[in-house]
């Protein structure tokens, strides 16, 4: 948590607010506007704002060496935005993967806050992350299955693996960290020219979008 705070306190020190409603470089905290309903329609969507903001990858390629249950963030992927009003995040991932190995998997997930999203569920990164979350599954390779980004090299290890990875998170106001990670089971994970999306959307406070606040363990 000292490493998390140590990190927005060095972006807020720089923070830029943001001029547009699409944004695909940069680290500085993305301000989101706060807007009020002031005009009720029966045609209203219900969406006061919206805007989509794009992060690469760093380097061409990235390895993940080390066999762990602890995710690596992937350089470049990391994105920090601040806004006063709950926020629906709508998260995808792209890029090209390889596992070294035979019958290995790999896995990738998005990070909020230093903490694993998985089934709406806002786990630590450690190797004991079901023991926080015993609903989700007996042992972190079950609690990593769920909702996919799981590749599986089988009999064809090395071979070009499209990694693609969405989830939605509806977040409390404030200012939050989201990145993305990856593990290898066995072997080296290569993730190649990799991409996240964070489409951030305000609703109506009168909104039901029957997604509740993640459960942070």
């Amino acid at each position: 948590m000292l490493a998390f705070s140590t990190i927005l306190l060095l972006f807020l020190s720089n923070t830029l607010a943001s001029g547009s409603n699409i944004t695909q470089y940069g680290t500085d905290v993305v301000e989101v506007r706060n807007i009020e309903l002031k005009q009720r329609s029966y045609s209203y969507n219900l969406i006061l704002d919206h805007s989509i903001h794009q992060r690469y990858q760093n380097s061409f390629d990235y390895f993940i060496g080390v066999p762990s249950e602890v995710f690596t963030k992937i350089p470049g992927l990391t994105f920090i935005v601040h806004h006063t009003k709950p926020m629906l995040y709508r998260l995808s991932f792209q890029a090209l993967c390889t596992v070294s190995t035979r019958d290995s998997n790999g896995y990738l997930r998005f990070l909020i806050d230093d903490r694993v999203l998985i089934s709406n569920y806002l786990l630590p990164n450690n190797d004991q992350r079901q023991k926080s979350a015993p609903e989700l599954g007996d042992s972190v390779l079950q609690i990593d299955h769920r909702g996919g980004g799981v590749l599986y090299s089988g009999g064809s290890p090395g071979t070009g693996l499209a990694c693609l990875k969405w989830d939605d998170v509806y977040m409390r106001e404030g200012t939050h960290l989201v990145e993305v990670a990856g593990r290898a089971g066995s072997g080296v994970l290569r993730v190649i020219g990799g991409q996240l999306s964070v489409d951030l959307i305000q609703y109506d406070p009168t909104a039901n979008i029957q997604l509740p606040f993640p459960i942070i363990r």
